[in-house]
């Protein structure tokens, strides 16, 4: 094993540097940095290298390793700056969080301090999901990773150091690197048939399986310790140093700029990055750009930036939403700042062992207990003054998913089986009828019912929605056959409700023409209404009733906003009660009923009266009940409040069928 000179080397903490900037600038949201996750994977290659470089020193100069006096010195070098990160985390968690958000974030702070991160995000969902956003110790998965190769790397040296197996060490290195990228290919579409009744249901998604799992990172790892073993002491210089210094910033440039969250990585992806952060190690030791003061700064305190940088991006998008141009600089300016300060007052002192480890050794146990109680308790429910009944749910997410109206209904037959008195079609806003549908008109009045709603498009001859993903025209037709084939011969006809989220539709839809042509301009309330009469005369409906659409909420999120701390609510509990129509429903909801008036080819039921008090729109009824489920769809309580309201009228025309 070639011996290597323990020397500092200034560029890589100007590598560094690079490395957290450009994971930084992709956490912002920065153009031009759609894949700047991969100053992760600089930061491991770097890991590899520096960790296999101080453990062939030490072999090398007298044949053993000590161990304790290794993991003492890691221990000082990332424990403390986690400790405290991890405190103010829990504090500002516990002063704007939600109890749902708490405790999810109590329990990713204890997988974070235990150095299983990454496998706790692996079991939980992917790193780019929406839900990321929301995850102030969602970048600790990379510290685990580290932590969990500083136990397994120097092991797995010093065996082939004793075994006799020292002339192929590097061998050996490159046998492990080339073995992790075919596991990387082998789990790419998920675990492998032959394996995957030993592993949990989450390894069938082979893209968060390879992000976040060590043994597919182990190549990376892998490029630095062959680096640090096949270079010793020796840095490319000359002109053939340039020419690799500026090959290897611009692999890492490259895949920074080209490389996006829809991609499988690392896989070979993660070569690029990775054998460009070996050729700046190699040859960049004499570049002012990594050597110049401020690079060198930056590199320092990276740790310590890397910490912060991510819980700063959340607290600011939860507080203030989505980061724009002065937000991003705001946030930006945060982060070095908290950076420095954790480097100046936490690493450094700890690293330099002028602060003893003993209020470590004992805070870290009361971390987890107090982190285990946040959990166990749902996230300390007793900070909030909830103005709704929060009926048992847990986050955003789970109330939508149960009491959503249409929750637990499924296309067919509802009701008196021998009876077909109503047909209530359309999208997921005819759908969240269904729950007052049942227990407001048709269970009460012994009546049958179909439903056939879950179609996200206008159910509507003539327009076409033109979103990507899935093919609309298909299921259009498929849906306007089914409703073909249940009037067809049958006497008398159903009472067909129709029901939309019309002002999403049409932003979404294009008016076909006569000859299949889409039509130029937005689409308009006017063509709405000849689609409407289209449909009436096309499939020879008798009665066709409109329901109109709902409004919306004052902000997307109100059952999240509603449960957070005061401090960091957007809304306040009064202007969530009542709310102001908005203008573009209004005027499409005028339209509709205008147009039933002017064609008699359908009624219209206007909605929001169902919705309203005192000429204002309510979000949270009489009984503390929610009206809304999420953004746009309205809850069980919601869903029969409406039914409630129009179920005398539905009688009265079903009664003049």
């Amino acid at each position: 094993m070639a011996k290597t000179m323990r020397r500092y080397l200034p560029h890589v903490d100007g590598l560094r540097a690079i490395a957290v900037l450009i994971v930084l600038l992709f956490h912002l949201g920065t153009p031009g940095f759609a894949g700047g996750f991969v100053g992760v994977d600089v930061f491991l290659v770097i890991s590899g290298f520096l960790i296999t470089r101080l453990i062939a020193d030490e072999i090398a100069e007298t044949g053993k390793f000590r161990f304790g006096h290794f993991y003492l010195r890691r221990i000082r070098r990332l424990a403390p700056a986690l400790f405290v990160t991890a405190i103010v985390t829990l504090l500002a968690s516990a002063m704007l969080h939600s109890p749902s958000l708490m405790a999810r974030t109590a329990n990713e702070l204890i997988a974070a301090v235990l150095s299983i991160s990454n496998i706790h995000f692996w079991l939980e969902s992917d790193y780019f999901d929406v839900s990321s956003a929301t995850r102030p110790m969602l970048h600790t998965w990379s510290l685990s990773l580290e932590e969990q190769f500083y136990l397994i790397w120097p092991v797995m040296l010093l065996l082939l150091w004793r075994t006799g197996l020292r002339a192929s060490l590097r061998w050996a290195i490159l046998g492990l690197a080339i073995a992790s990228l075919l596991l990387n290919e082998w789990f790419a579409e998920g675990a492998p048939e032959s394996l995957s009744q030993w592993l949990p249901d989450v390894a069938s998604d082979g893209k968060s399986t390879l992000f976040y799992m060590l043994p597919f990172r182990v190549f990376e790892f892998a490029v630095g310790g062959l680096l640090a073993l096949c270079s010793g002491a020796a840095a490319q210089s000359g002109k053939i140093g340039s020419v690799g210094l500026v090959a290897g910033l611009a692999m890492i440039a490259a895949a920074t700029a080209l490389y996006n969250e829809s991609m499988l990585f690392p896989s070979w992806a993660g070569l690029m990055p990775c054998i460009g952060t070996a050729l700046v190690i190699h040859c960049g030791a004499t570049t002012k750009v990594l050597t110049h003061p401020v690079s060198v700064w930056i590199g320092r305190i990276s740790y310590s930036l890397y910490l912060v940088h991510w819980p700063c991006v959340v607290f600011w998008g939860y507080l203030f939403g989505p980061l724009t141009g002065l937000g991003q600089v705001c946030v930006f300016g945060l982060c070095i700042l908290l950076g420095h300060l954790s480097w100046r007052f936490v690493e450094t002192p700890f690293r330099e062992r002028r602060v003893s480890l003993w209020p470590l050794a004992v805070g870290l146990p009361v971390l987890l207990v107090v982190g285990w109680h946040a959990t166990a308790s749902g996230g300390w429910p007793g900070r909030i003054d909830s103005p709704f009944l929060t009926q048992g749910s847990g986050d955003a997410g789970e109330f939508h998913r149960e009491q959503y109206g249409g929750r637990g209904y499924r296309n067919g037959k509802i009701g008196a089986p021998e009876r077909l008195d109503l047909l209530l079609i359309g999208d997921s806003h005819a759908k969240q009828h269904a729950e007052g549908l049942v227990h407001e008109l048709v269970e009460p009045n012994g009546l049958g019912a179909d439903i056939e709603a879950s179609m996200g498009c206008l159910h509507l001859p003539g327009f076409l929605r033109v979103t990507p993903g899935r093919d609309w025209a298909a299921m259009r037709n498929q849906a306007l056959a089914g409703l073909r084939r249940r009037l067809e011969n049958r006497s008398p006809q159903p009472v067909v409700l129709l029901g939309q989220s019309w002002t999403g539709g049409v932003r979404r839809s294009v008016a076909i023409g006569p000859n299949g042509e889409p039509l130029p301009g937005p689409i308009t309330p006017e063509q709405i209404v000849e689609g409407l009469v289209r449909l009436r005369a096309e499939f020879g409906i008798e009665r066709l009733v409109v329901l109109g659409q709902v409004p919306r909420p004052p902000v997307g999120d109100l059952f999240e906003q509603l449960q957070r701390p005061l401090l960091s609510r957007r809304i306040d509990a009064v202007a969530a009660r009542t709310f102001t129509l908005s203008p573009e429903i209004r005027r499409f909801n005028a339209a509709l009923r205008d147009g039933a008036v002017r064609t008699g080819a359908y009624e219209f039921l206007d909605l929001v009266e169902a919705l309203s008090k005192d000429g204002r729109c309510i979000a949270i009824n009489s009984d503390r009940e929610l009206v809304y489920s999420d953004a746009t769809h309205l809850s069980k309580a919601g869903s029969r409040m409406v039914m409630r309201h129009v179920a005398g009228r539905l009688l009265e025309i079903l009664g003049h069928r």
